[in-house]
């Protein structure tokens, strides 16, 4: 006949599952010690080494199995699980603090922190301790059950016969005069094989967003190598594990991303990929590793925005150099004409001659001699682009008062091409008047 025990002593008996049937009949009950001076002396030799060994013991919270997305494991026969996922089955916010190993979970007005290695801890800042210490085990942070149980006050069964352990509210389980689990297949029906892999996905990718999000390389790694998709995107926002690497500048995570197979072409809700996000960091080692990995130059967001657009805009001359797909030739010639060239905005906030009103501007680019005229005429018409849109957002500060600026570029008082820009235009959608 089954037995409700105290959780303690409950799940001593589970986490002994690895004896004989005989422990699991005979619970150990409280009684004065009358152990001698002597008997109390203990050798080394009779010290218990600390040994690993996967556990085949399921865990039911309110009668519902919690699914790991790694093995149980017992130490000294004392059964440790991993640390998120149990928390969260008791419906408990996980908090974990890389620098300090410190594990803070939160449930209601209860807040209970631990730290890796140490058998003390706080609940609503007094301490408890216990006998078995969270750790680190294979890159996972593992909790006893028992401990992670009882920091919320929850009761814990053991039915020996289906080596389960169930977590219930204490009232729940005082009103009931046997376990009654439920059984799986009848009222409860366990995850299939599909949800249950839904589940350790969804597990993992958190595991690996948090890995990135603290720049850890090393659980990066580990959760990579635990299955965890490189290219597993937020639903909210879209944002891959390699674009939130490249915008912390996490070089060496993105390195280990990359060489996992993250897709560097991946596109968020707005279209950036991990290029734009590098070359808003202006971060020019990012372009040349994502470069190497086939990053796509001409990629293009949902405003039909690339990466060399969003160099140009920025001012970053150096950076556009290493994403133009000009000929070294041409690219050459525009760097050589940008420094020779005058830039003039008149802006219709201010007072003007040439009858501009608020709202309106005009930027004159003028170049400077009859070689930069022959040099200009010689460019394709992409390579104009880029020079005449690189020097218009070179002095784009100037523009104040207007949201469109019309560009002209003039030689010796005629005008031989004229845009019209706004801050926000891309390149590839300039056209001359």
């Amino acid at each position: 006949m089954k037995k409700i025990v105290p959780s303690a002593i409950a799940l001593s008996l589970a986490l002994a599952f690895t004896a004989s049937p005989a422990v699991f009949a005979q619970p150990k009950t409280s009684t004065k010690s009358t152990t001698t001076k002597k008997e109390k002396t203990t050798s080394k030799a009779d010290t218990k080494p600390v040994t690993y060994t996967k556990s085949t013991v399921t865990v039911y919270s309110n009668n519902k199995k919690i699914t790991f997305p790694r093995s149980p494991v017992t130490v000294n026969d004392v059964l440790l699980v991993p640390m998120r996922d149990m928390f969260n089955s008791l419906g408990a916010t996980v908090y974990w603090d890389d620098k300090t190993q410190t594990i803070t979970a939160q449930k209601g007005n209860d807040k209970v922190i631990l730290k890796i290695g140490k058998k003390s801890g706080t609940k609503n800042g007094k301490t408890i301790t216990f006998d078995t210490a969270p750790e680190i085990i294979n890159g996972t942070t593992m909790v006893p059950v028992r401990l992670a149980a009882e920091s919320f006050d929850l009761a814990v069964i053991w039915d020996a016969k289906k080596k389960a352990i169930f977590i219930q509210e204490k009232k729940s389980a005082s009103t009931q005069p046997k376990p009654a689990p439920v059984q799986p297949t009848e009222t409860t029906p366990e995850p299939d094989e599909q949800e249950q892999a839904n589940l350790s996905s969804k597990l993992l990718t958190m595991q690996l967003a948090e890995a990135v999000a603290s720049g850890n390389a090393t659980s990066v790694q580990t959760a990579l190598n635990a299955g965890a998709n490189p290219n597993a995107a937020s639903t909210d926002t879209g944002v891959t594990p390699l674009m939130s690497a490249i915008s912390g500048d996490k070089l060496q995570i993105a390195r280990v991303l990359l060489t996992k197979k993250a897709d560097p072409n991946m596109q968020d809700n707005t279209g950036q990929t991990a290029l734009m996000y590098a070359v808003e960091r202006n971060n020019i080692e990012a372009i040349n590793l994502l470069l190497s990995y086939k990053a796509d130059r001409s990629a293009q967001t949902k405003l039909g925005d690339n990466a060399l657009s969003l160099a140009y805009r920025q001012g970053s001359t150096d950076v556009a150099r290493l994403l133009s797909s000009l000929s070294f030739r041409e690219a050459t010639a525009i760097d050589e004409l940008r420094n020779n060239l005058d830039c003039t905005v008149i802006d219709g906030i201010k007072a003007n001659d040439i009858g501009l009103s608020t709202g309106q501007a005009v930027m004159y680019v003028t170049l400077a001699d009859q070689n930069a005229l022959n040099k200009f005429r010689a460019l394709s018409d992409d390579a104009k682009k880029e020079l005449i849109y690189s020097a218009a957002f070179k002095n784009w500060s100037d523009v104040t008062g207007a949201s469109t600026c019309r560009v002209l570029v003039r030689f010796e008082g005629r005008t031989l091409l004229t845009t019209d820009l706004t801050a926000s235009t891309p390149l590839s959608t300039v056209k001359w008047n």
